[in-house]
């Protein structure tokens, strides 16, 4: 079950910065697209970002935390580079990392009050 919300969350914050920042992804291949990239971008966090967090240890340190979302946000940019149809600035990739972080955060507490 928990495999399946994160997934979820990963879908709904790609769908959600294309909603509220039209501009910054764009998608030409529909809601197929946006459930493809939330697979994919589920899929990096699963394989890759254990071992991109690892690497970044020093730089998160010396930053106190703050290169951990440029981390995510590199890994979400790696996301869309793989999908032809959909692509995304910087600024937008940031933005569905911290969409993601958020929102697992935020529906992580609920699920374990939930218990």
């Amino acid at each position: 079950m928990k495999t399946i919300l994160k997934w979820l969350i990963c879908c709904a914050s790609i769908f959600l910065v294309n909603a509220i920042m039209p501009g910054e992804l764009v998608n030409t291949g529909g809601i197929w697209t946006i459930i493809a990239a939330g697979t994919i971008l589920w899929l990096v966090n699963i394989v890759l970002k254990p071992l991109a967090q690892i690497l970044a240890i020093p730089f998160t340190i010396v930053t106190l935390g703050l290169f951990y979302f440029i981390v995510n946000a590199l890994l979400v940019g790696l996301t869309l580079s793989l999908l032809p149809s959909i692509s995304g600035t910087f600024w937008a990739c940031l933005v569905v990392a911290l969409f993601v972080s958020l929102l697992n955060t935020v529906l992580g507490a609920t699920a374990e009050t939930a218990k």
